[in-house]
């Protein structure tokens, strides 16, 4: 029994634990040994799907001794047994959802992150590729998120604007019903 049993710690990512200089510091790799070292289970929580994260976190040999929560909530890895624990895909019915959004919305980027092939992503923009470079991860332009482009199941949606644009897109998703088919955040 360490003084640190039974607390169960979580931490983002990226620009928190992963900083802008992308790192994990030496004193926060410190940290996180004495902390387990005492008792303490300590993970991460993300918004990086596995393939984006899983490279990442074996490349830094972090230690971690609970499963990671990826891709927003949508799913809990464990890294040792190299298995999900939990796993949720956006309905298919989202492929509608997400035409009518693009549609009301010209000037939104959307990333698309199927379970198995690359991202995807409709009206790249700058963002999108200085996403890329951080994660690793390129992507596949399409021109439609419709069936004939989009590798299903996808594990989450992501949309790129200006703050003002975002929040017109998430009243566009409330009045329509939607935000009890999906948990939509704003995210930096």
């Amino acid at each position: 029994m360490g003084k640190f049993s039974g607390v169960l710690f979580y931490t983002d990512y990226d620009d928190t634990l992963y900083n802008t200089a992308h790192t994990v510091s030496p004193e926060n790799r410190a940290a996180i040994r004495y902390f387990i070292r005492n008792g303490g289970r300590f993970s991460i929580a993300t918004g990086r799907a596995h393939r984006t994260f899983t490279p990442q976190i074996q490349q830094e040999e972090l230690e971690l001794n609970a499963p990671v929560v990826l891709s927003n909530g949508a799913a809990i890895y464990d890294l040792t047994r190299g298995e999900y624990l939990v796993r949720r895909f956006l309905p298919e019915s989202v492929l509608d959802h997400l035409a009518a959004v693009m549609a009301a919305f010209p000037g939104v980027s959307l990333e698309l992150y199927p379970e198995a092939g690359p991202v995807q992503v409709m009206r790249p923009s700058d963002w999108n590729d200085k996403h890329a470079q951080l994660t690793g991860l390129p992507f596949q332009e399409i021109t439609s998120p419709d069936r004939s482009q989009v590798v299903l199941p996808l594990a989450k949606a992501l949309f790129i604007a200006q703050r003002g644009e975002l929040e017109g897109l998430y009243d566009f998703a409330a009045v329509r019903g939607w935000l009890e088919d999906y948990e939509m955040i704003f995210s930096s």
